[in-house]
């Protein structure tokens, strides 16, 4: 039994820290900040009837990540049937291991690309980021920890995210390119 799991404090301070990150990785993916919400919700439900037997928190985010794209391989799944019923189509659904390998490695470049990505965001901004989405800080207190307004926190995280988004729309259409230049690539060589 996992002593830090049975601490309702330790279990919402992983939640603070956790939540927003995995909103952002599940809505890469869905493109529904809704389902995206819906999709950590239901994880972080599912966490704590668990609690007992869940990672460490020194290894929850491998963990929470892991589950997070599953999760949303399942609501993919899930919408994919029911859009399979309303059009009556008989066409069974199939596990995909390529596919499997695939999200994993797309996962793995696009976390390397944000995190990249941050370090690059100017000194001020990359530090209220932090604080925000690292360290779990409400805008007031990052605005007064930092002495500035609560305005300036606003439009830095505002910027921050235009910038994030970019960067992984960026990588999303790089990553398109290299797969179908491995298809050329194979298609024409092999």
């Amino acid at each position: 039994m996992h002593e830090q799991w049975t601490d309702r404090q330790r279990y919402e301070q992983l939640f603070r820290d956790h939540y927003q990150p995995l909103c952002l990785f599940a809505y890469s993916y869905l493109k529904d900040m809704e389902a995206a919400k819906d999709v950590v919700q239901d994880f972080f439900f599912r966490c704590w009837g668990k609690r007992d037997t869940l990672p460490t928190p020194d290894s929850f985010e491998k963990y929470a990540f892991r589950a997070i794209r599953n999760g949303v391989i399942n609501y993919q799944n899930s919408a994919a049937t029911r859009t399979k019923h309303n059009v009556q189509s008989a066409a069974p659904d199939t596990y995909d291991p390529q596919r499997e390998e695939a999200i994993l490695q797309k996962e793995d470049q696009l976390k390397a690309a944000l995190l990249l990505a941050v370090q690059r965001l100017p000194e001020q901004r990359r530090r209220i980021f932090l604080l925000s989405n690292g360290d779990g800080y409400k805008y007031s207190e990052i605005a007064e920890k930092l002495n500035i307004s609560l305005n300036t926190v606003k439009t830095q995280l505002r910027k921050a995210y235009e910038t994030l988004r970019q960067e992984r729309e960026r990588l999303e259409k790089l990553l398109i390119y290299l797969v179908i230049f491995k298809m050329l690539y194979t298609a024409l060589f092999f």
